[in-house]
């Protein structure tokens, strides 16, 4: 439901800060299990979240493979959760470059976009796959290195397709 996608884009800026904080001090497994305790209080189920201080962590096990990851794409956070997928990223590219190749990618894997919201330096991406219950959000961020990106990819529960989902 729009309600759980909402709970979880919170969950994935909540670990993104733990993890930025928490890594910039060195403090990785504290971080990994804090934010582990956090997301599991929530969601209600079993969590793994893997931080990175050197863009060297790795997507989560069962990651869909219809989600774009660029392939310069550093992976500085990522979590399993019981709904989905949290994985945030640093790119080279710049913001309008990503956005397009999202936007294609997505489209390309039939994905359909429910929204895009340009906020100047960034923009919010949002994609559907009704008949398979999933929503997948892209937050798109202008950096001094480039830019930041937030993938955030949920699967309702007991989820039923209508008859006319993505039709």
């Amino acid at each position: 439901t729009q309600e759980r996608a909402c709970e979880m884009k919170k969950l994935a800026l909540a670990v993104l800060a733990i993890g930025c904080l928490v890594v910039a001090d060195g403090c990785k497994r504290a971080a990994e299990k804090m934010a582990a305790k956090a997301i599991e209080k929530s969601s209600g189920g079993k969590v793994n979240v893997d931080f990175s201080a050197g863009g060297t962590a790795t997507l989560p096990e069962g990651f869909p493979k219809d989600v774009l990851v660029p392939k310069d794409a550093k992976i500085m956070v990522s979590a399993k959760v019981p709904e989905g997928f949290m994985v945030s990223m640093q790119s080279k590219e710049l913001v309008d470059a990503v956005v397009k190749k999202y936007g294609a990618e997505m489209k390309a894997q039939g994905w359909t976009e429910q929204a895009s919201v340009n906020m100047g330096d960034s923009m919010m991406l949002s994609f559907a796959k009704e008949k398979e219950g999933r929503t997948a959000s892209v937050m798109v961020a202008k950096t001094d290195e480039g830019t930041q990106l937030q993938v955030t990819v949920v699967k309702e529960k007991n989820f039923k397709p209508s008859p006319d989902a993505d039709s």
